[in-house]
């Protein structure tokens, strides 16, 4: 029911590894007990701001397409609105969104250049983005097919050194334990990936995540071309920058929980990552953004993914874009698995801010560093909000 650990201490660079539950076992054994390492102090339970009593803007941005002016202008109003005051906003559906710029319609790059250059993104969602229902359903299932897998078949690939299964990184004795299990795999570039942490089960493991990086990461180039625009850039800056691709793919799966009140799925963090592609269980509420001190539930949208800002993208816009605070919760009946992909620069990639966006009225807000250097550094400070991105700030 445990497996080890790598924890590591940030104040002196030294590791050890630890035994911590898996907790998917754990829930199995003792369905209605909560170890006292899960249980998070009054402050930080996750006590939820209620959506139903804010008056949450909602934006079509389909209107941008249309030929009248007046909806146009009208609906740019209400996106200034969401995206100064709130921050986040919702889609003509009706579904809560966390979103600055939200596709819910194809938008051509220079219509979204023109209408939206102004604002900035900090997580949206997006529909219609290209990658087939078919291969997202495969992706969940895969997920759930090898986390019901045997205890003694998944601690096969038992994570070493921030890869594998079992449980993101513990970095004290008595550090308080995320309700989650995890599987952590580099899966870009090809020659990165440790093939001994790869499953052979269920059989078209392999095969299906490979299709699902091909198509995650034609997105993220798209979405990192069209922030490049709205920040006034050429539209490949940001991947030029980037350098040699990486991408990193984190599987969690959070079982029921006998209180969901006392514990958190996710300890809140912002992700280290540029972009953050989130693909979820369509029925489960999981995922909070924290939003001026308040923590908003994010209600997901059934066929689309959550896409947010990471600290290198932070860092590359000198502000301009803000990685996003997020943690996620447990549910009492029902279990849930989330897919992330993150899309970052290479690891020996030198990284900072863009230079055309640094100015007399924008000064340069971060050094420059090299990704491998920040990445040390962010794992010895994982899931402490956003105190990782501190390491990149210059003092003013």
């Amino acid at each position: 029911m445990f497996n080890s650990a790598l924890a590591f201490d940030p104040s002196d660079g030294t590791s050890k590894r630890l035994s911590v539950p898996i907790v998917q076992a754990l829930a199995s054994h003792l369905p209605d007990t909560i170890p006292q390492r899960y249980i998070r102090s009054e402050k930080e339970r996750p006590n939820t701001c209620p959506s139903n009593h804010l008056d949450i803007p909602i934006i079509d941005l389909g209107m941008f397409l249309g030929d009248s002016d007046l909806c146009r202008k009208k609906e740019m109003k209400k996106l200034e609105i969401a995206s100064q005051q709130w921050g986040f906003f919702q889609d003509v559906a009706g579904h809560f969104s966390v979103l600055h710029v939200v596709f819910i319609c194809y938008i051509p790059p220079t219509v979204l250049y023109y209408h939206c250059r102004q604002f900035l993104c900090d997580v949206l969602w997006a529909v219609n983005h290209g990658i087939p229902g078919s291969l997202m359903e495969r992706m969940k299932e895969t997920a759930r097919e090898f986390f019901e897998l045997p205890l003694e078949e998944k601690l096969k690939y038992e994570a070493q050194e921030h890869e594998g299964y079992g449980k993101a990184s513990v970095f004290l004795d008595n550090q308080k334990l995320d309700w989650s299990d995890i599987m952590h795999l580099t899966t870009l570039p090809p020659e990165s990936r440790k093939m001994n942490f790869w499953p052979t089960w269920p059989v078209d493991f392999r095969a299906t995540v490979d299709e699902y990086v091909s198509e995650t990461q034609k997105l993220s180039n798209t979405v990192l071309c069209l922030l490049s625009e709205i920040a006034g850039l050429k539209p490949d800056s940001f991947l030029h920058m980037y350098g040699k691709i990486s991408q990193l793919m984190t599987w969690h799966y959070y079982p029921p929980c006998p209180r969901p009140d006392l514990v958190l799925g996710l300890s809140p963090h912002s992700d280290g990552s540029g972009l953050s592609v989130l693909l979820q269980d369509d029925e489960t509420v999981g995922l909070q953004i924290c939003k001026e001190g308040a923590w908003i539930p994010i209600q997901p949208i059934p066929g689309a993914l959550v896409i947010n800002i990471g600290d290198m993208l932070e860092v590359m816009s000198n502000g301009r874009y803000k990685s996003v605070e997020h943690r996620a919760v447990t549910n009492i009946d029902r279990d849930r698995i989330s897919i992330a992909m993150f899309y970052d620069p290479g690891g020996e990639t030198e990284v900072g801010p863009a230079p055309e966006l640094i100015d007399e009225l924008n000064p340069c807000q971060y050094r420059r560093f090299n990704r491998a250097e920040y990445m040390r550094h962010y794992f010895g400070y994982r899931h402490n909000g956003k105190k990782a991105i501190e390491f990149a700030k210059i003092e003013s």
